[in-house]
């Protein structure tokens, strides 16, 4: 009976342990170097793994690490995306120093992990910084400083004149040919900055434009998508009065779900998360996802055109 207990008692903490893990989070700390003479600077490398759709808060340190390391500047923090683990690493770097000479231990940072509505807290490692001391030679005598040996002139010191005589010359050169031969033209009006051209009437033409480039067939991915999710925020801006070009993906989906229906904004979404992928992720689609994501965005447009101006279009078609 008591080997039952303890057997259960084992099993029971290890699931309390491996619990903590079983999100697959983990920081760790790099100190590069993890020794420095006194004044020297050293990089602090914060390195977090995390789940492909957690939201990760990192500590919030001030001027100090501790009493004896001093933060000398601040680096943002860097996400990358690992598609074959399915999680995103995510890395922040501080420049540190110390003053006193010694070894300094860092305290394991907190860290707060957002995950389908859990949030889990985990720390990461600890480290030790070493500071050293210069070693000053009291018994060498004393020696006469030396003059001031004048050097010639390098290329590279007269380099930046040349340039900025270049430059110079240039910028004169310009405001010349600007003011002498340029002719004041009026700049077309934008599709977009047009009134009398609908929202839908100019995403549809934008849309097949797009349609009969030759993106695809060249595998350009990456312009096609950008074209095509262009064209969607200047659309809603138009329509809706979103100042889509100016929000991120996920600002803008929080706009349209309460004015697109939900199998469109559901389309959208499609269409604004394969585009991220392909812009930030570097994930390369197949023709058949991209020409997909094209017949979404011409279904939203037609379903989004305003019933005054079905009408008027069926009138036309009958007449």
């Amino acid at each position: 009976m008591i080997i039952k207990n303890h057997s259960f008692l084992v099993t029971f903490v290890l699931l309390i342990i491996l619990s903590f893990n079983i999100l697959g989070q983990k920081a760790k700390v790099v100190l590069e170097p993890e020794s420095i003479l006194i004044g020297e600077h050293c990089r602090m490398l914060l390195n977090v793994e995390a789940p492909m759709d957690s939201h990760v808060k990192f500590p919030v340190l001030s001027d100090t690490v501790n009493k004896n390391i001093e933060i000398i500047e601040y680096g943002i923090i860097d996400t990358t995306y690992n598609k074959e683990k399915n999680n995103i690493i995510l890395n922040r770097s501080y420049t540190i120093t110390s003053y006193n000479e010694g070894y300094f231990p860092i305290e394991p940072f907190e860290f707060k992990m957002i995950y389908e509505k859990d949030t889990v807290l985990f720390e990461s490692d600890a480290r030790l910084l070493t500071v050293e001391t210069v070693e000053v030679d009291l018994q060498s005598t004393h020696k006469d400083i030396k003059p001031i040996i004048e050097l010639p002139l390098t290329f590279y010191e007269i380099l930046p004149y040349i340039l900025l005589a270049i430059l110079l010359i240039s910028l004169i050169l310009f405001i010349i040919y600007y003011f002498k031969y340029k002719k004041q033209k009026a700049s077309k009006v934008s599709i977009w900055e047009n009134p009398e051209v609908p929202a839908y009437a100019a995403a549809l033409s934008k849309l097949e434009a797009l349609r009969q480039s030759n993106y695809l067939k060249q595998e350009k991915f990456k312009q096609f998508h950008i074209e095509l999710t262009d064209i969607l925020r200047y659309f809603l801006e138009k329509r809706f009065n979103i100042n889509a070009p100016e929000m991120t993906s996920g600002e803008i989906l929080s706009k349209t779900k309460d004015i697109l229906e939900e199998t469109d904004n559901s389309k959208l979404t499609e269409i604004f998360s394969l585009s991220d992928l392909v812009k930030f992720a570097k994930h390369k689609p197949n023709i058949n996802e991209s020409e997909k994501m094209l017949k979404y965005a011409f279904e939203i447009v037609k379903n989004t055109i305003p019933v005054e101006e079905k009408e008027d279009n069926t009138l036309k078609n009958e007449s």
